[in-house]
């Protein structure tokens, strides 16, 4: 039945086979008499679709295509996935790179808010608390880093199909790469709104 269980969990649920353990499986009734013949099973998915921790499956036993016993098959499911963590102790204010992280296998079910699993979506991210070395990263604990900063002197860019202008400019906020802020373009004391492109750098957005 070990069998049974394992390929309807590999049918139904969206983990891949290789990432399963099954553990403390059991079967309701224990024991049950089954007359000669061929024997196969009709087997339904869970009736919640859950698919970790404990899981119970209906199975119906037919011996030459006639139905002879209906039992519930439950196993104990973990899941183990590829998560990010810290490879080294981290700072509140680092920006991360791609020597800070390592990717290791946890168990699914003890992983809460949103662990990252890809390296390209922590790096450059600047860290909102400190994190201990084997830590997982969680969305939660990264943001955006600021490119420009509110009172900044920026270098304000503005360009048409046929030409391109650039000047000075003061920030009004605070801004990540791809945020729009106002800034106080300085020959014209003229406030405008520009998308940040790069450290200390905006473009007038029209």
């Amino acid at each position: 039945m070990r069998r049974v269980f394992l390929k309807t969990i590999n049918t139904y649920s969206p983990w891949a086979g290789d990432e399963i353990e099954i553990r403390n499986l059991r079967i309701y009734p224990s024991r049950i008499k089954v007359p000669n013949g061929k024997i196969s099973f009709d087997v339904r998915p869970p009736a919640n679709g859950r698919y970790l921790g404990r899981v119970t499956i209906p199975v119906t036993i037919l011996v030459n295509k006639n139905p002879v016993h209906r039992i519930q098959v439950s196993g104990e499911v973990e899941v183990y996935t590829d998560v990010l963590c810290a490879k080294r102790a981290l700072k509140k204010g680092d920006l991360i790179t791609a020597e800070d992280l390592v990717v290791t296998r946890r168990p699914l079910s003890r992983l809460h808010g949103e662990p990252l699993t890809e390296i390209e979506d922590a790096v450059g991210m600047e860290l909102k608390r400190g994190l201990r070395s084997g830590q997982i990263i969680r969305r939660r604990d990264l943001k955006r880093p600021f490119l420009v900063r509110r009172g900044q002197l920026v270098t304000v860019i503005a360009r048409s199909p046929h030409i391109l202008i650039t000047l000075p400019g003061r920030a009004q906020d605070n801004g990540a790469k791809g945020d729009v802020i106002r800034v106080k373009n300085l020959s014209t004391k003229k406030v405008l709104l520009a998308e940040v492109k790069g450290p200390k750098t905006v473009e007038v957005v029209f």
